[in-house]
């Protein structure tokens, strides 16, 4: 258990010691969340979007059988104030019949018997007059006479239902079925009902609810189709009139998954209403809480004609006929205006707008999977973002968050525009900008601990040029570990065993004066000072950052260094500390280059043969009596001329004979000087001994001072030759 924990751990572990890389993840783990649990915020975005989308395509105005009648202004002013008396409204319904009207459908409450009746007026003014009562019970009834009207002109009344536990149970010529869970559970549920008289909702071919449906911020995007009252389900006004219309008598409900509906995403709830159950029934999509989504035109979906002009008879070219009809009130006064997502509109001219899309199947949906399909397209672009954000320029990050939030606009215009289905891309582009903040912060973040361990790993050990060029590019390094061709710079100060004994403490400033002009000379010429050893340095060229001409800037560098070296020794000795000389070795070849050391503590450094030998070769500088020598490897490689061979060296631990030369500083020798040692070194590497003795003697007499000179010197007097020298000691 304890070994399969260990990755996981580990993993927790980096992450907590560099919280910002989760930063974008938990941006998406919110995201994903406020979609799951949809809280108001979450939906008025979605909302918002739903609303513009049908700014810029309302749904298109097409003919449809469907007219307004409207009490208005000028009806009132000419035939009363309202409510008017029902033997006026009989009149209206018989004008409508006369037009050979389908059906009237009134979008208003009749709460009351009508006042005006004579019965009730005579009963109230001359009450106890037994001639009167009389009187009045031979006259006939507003009431009976406007549901005597609705009988001969097909109709539909409407009731409010109301959170108050008022009324009786409105009449429900019709039957619901539902198949699945009970719709009761997700529909709008009322205590109460306002409901018309039943004299009148008796007479009336159909009955239904004219609530409205507000959204938190007022807005109507939806009109219920099915309510719940007294534990009954009630349709609403427009469904009702749609019903009565197909001349059937039942509904059916679907609910998600109750009929082997696809709801991959949905919470539960109703996809849909069914409107008779033979073949000329009509389903009517819904949302979960049974409403229909208003997709509405530009203009009204019917032409609104003023009641007074049917009362007057002055309908002629209205083309009533076999219109439906809804009758509703438009007065300033006594209209009900609801904002929606064109702009505020009539209660009656929303009515009108929900029928109209019913008769011409004209809906606008949201599949119970969408939300299903969102979230994991937020998961799945989220994610892919996250991944892909590391690799990607802040630039190109940026334009394909954008690029992507874009398609997912252009996807939602489609399927509105197309297939009529709101899908919200709002939510999943805005949570794709947010993940791309939130992982341009983290790059941010990183790239500046980037930069600051590479100011603070690498300050010490390169030149400030190099190290403002890792910072601006950190990508430039790769501290995983990486196999380079690389030259090496070692050093080693001569006799400082002993100066260290003599001078003691004291010896501390003036090495550390000797080490910053060193490192100057080397980051000089670009290289890095990898490590002290004491009183050596190890540098090396080619890394981190890529130096084609590495051999060549290493020489120069060790040449740099050695003018520095020399000059602080004399300098050191004028003021009576005997500083011994800095003996410098070079080589190249190829090494293992990165970080290493345990997960705790490590390095930046370079492993493998090819440092070793550099060192061997600074060594060889005591036996040459040389200050600075590089190996052939790296003078193959280096464009420089002031250079000399010294020999053919196997050194301890070795096989094979590495060839030397020593790096002259520039008033190291003079040419002629040179070229003679040249000619005595080659007398030397082809066997003429005797010619290689009196030139190296020449040589010796005139420099006696110089080390190769006096190295091959003393071996020819000892009778060895060649150039091949092989070293028994390190």
């Amino acid at each position: 258990m304890l070994l399969s924990l260990r990755e996981p751990v580990l993993f927790v572990r980096r992450w907590l010691a560099a919280p910002e890389r989760s930063l974008p993840w938990l941006v998406l783990l919110l995201a994903v969340t406020g979609k799951l649990i949809d809280p108001l915020p979450v939906a008025q975005i979605q909302r918002a979007a739903f609303d513009y989308l049908q700014r810029l395509a309302p749904r298109p105005t097409m003919a449809v059988p469907l007219r307004l009648v409207v009490i208005d202004d000028e009806s009132l002013a000419r035939f009363g104030q309202w409510p008017w008396p029902r033997q006026l409204l009989a009149q209206l319904l018989d004008r409508l019949a006369a037009e050979e009207v389908r059906l009237a459908v009134f979008d208003i409450v009749f709460a009351e018997p009508d006042r005006t009746s004579p019965a009730r007026v005579l009963g109230e003014v001359l009450a106890g007059d037994n001639l009167s009562e009389g009187l009045a019970a031979r006259l006939q009834d507003h009431d009976e006479i406007f549901a005597a009207a609705l009988r001969r002109m097909p109709s539909v009344l409407g009731f409010a239902l109301v959170d108050d536990a008022v009324g009786q149970p409105p009449p429900q010529p019709y039957s619901v079925s539902y198949s699945g869970r009970d719709p009761q559970a997700f529909v709008p549920t009322y205590r109460g009902v306002v409901a018309t008289i039943p004299l009148l909702a008796g007479a009336a071919a159909g009955n239904g609810a004219i609530n409205a449906l507000s959204d938190p911020d007022g807005t109507d995007r939806r009109l219920p189709l099915v309510t719940s009252a007294f534990g009954r389900l009630y349709p609403s006004l427009v469904l009702e009139a749609a019903r009565v219309l197909i001349g059937d008598r039942s509904y059916g409900v679907k609910t998600a998954g109750g009929s082997g509906e696809l709801s991959l995403g949905a919470t539960g709830g109703l996809i849909g209403l069914r409107i008779g159950s033979g073949a000329n029934g009509v389903t009517v999509p819904t949302d979960a809480a049974g409403a229909l989504v208003l997709h509405l035109a530009r203009g009204p979906a019917a032409a609104p004609i003023p009641a007074w002009q049917v009362l007057e008879g002055n309908t002629q070219q209205t083309e009533l006929a076999g219109s439906i009809v809804i009758i509703g009130t438009t007065a300033k006064a006594l209209t009900d205006f609801r904002q929606t997502a064109l702009g505020p509109r009539a209660s009656l001219e929303i009515q009108s707008e929900a029928l109209a899309q019913i008769l011409l199947g004209a809906y606008i949906a949201r599949p119970d999977w969408a939300e299903g399909v969102e979230i994991i397209l937020v998961l799945v672009l989220g994610v892919g973002l996250i991944l892909a954000f590391p690799h990607l320029s802040p630039i190109a990050g940026a334009s394909a968050s954008i690029a992507v939030t874009a398609a997912l606009a252009a996807t939602s215009w489609l399927a509105y525009t197309r297939l009529n289905w709101q899908f919200d891309a709002v939510y999943p582009g805005l949570t794709l900008l947010a993940v791309a903040a939130s992982a341009t912060v983290t790059a941010s973040v990183r790239s500046d601990r980037e930069r600051a361990f590479i100011r603070h790993a690498f300050g010490r050990y390169l030149s400030p040029e190099l190290v403002r060029r890792l910072a601006d590019d950190p990508r430039a390094l790769r501290l995983s570990g990486e196999r380079r061709e690389m030259s090496f710079l070692f050093t080693d100060i001569a006799g400082f065993t002993g100066l260290s004994e003599r001078l003691g403490e004291a010896l501390a400033p003036i090495l550390n004066a000797y080490f910053d002009g060193a490192c100057a000379a080397i980051f000089a010429h670009g290289g890095m000072v990898n490590e002290f050893i004491g009183d050596a340095i190890v540098a090396f060229f080619n890394a981190p950052l890529d130096q084609p001409d590495h051999a060549q800037r290493a020489v120069e560098a060790a040449r740099a260094l050695d003018r520095f070296a020399e000059a602080f020794r004399r300098e050191q000795a004028a003021r009576g500390v005997p500083f011994g000389s800095t003996r410098i070795g070079v080589h190249s070849g190829a090494a293992l280059v990165g970080n290493f050391g345990s997960s705790q503590r490590f390095k930046y450094a370079a492993l493998g043969d090819v440092v070793n030998t550099a060192a061997r070769i600074e060594g060889l500088n005591k036996f040459f009596g040389t200050r600075a020598c590089a190996s052939v490897t790296t003078v193959a490689e280096a464009d420089d001329t002031r250079m000399r061979p010294v020999g053919s060296v196997v050194v301890s631990g070795k096989s094979e004979a590495l060839a030397m030369f020593e790096i002259l500083s520039d008033d190291h020798l003079s040419d002629d000087f040179l070229d003679r040692y040249r000619e005595a070194y080659l007398a030397l590497e082809v066997g003429d001994l005797s010619d290689a003795l009196a030139r190296f003697q020449a040589l010796h007499a005139e420099a006696p001072s110089d080390g190769p000179v006096a190295f091959h010197l003393d071996r020819l007097l000892r009778n060895e030759g060649g150039t091949l020298i092989v070293m028994t000691e390190k």
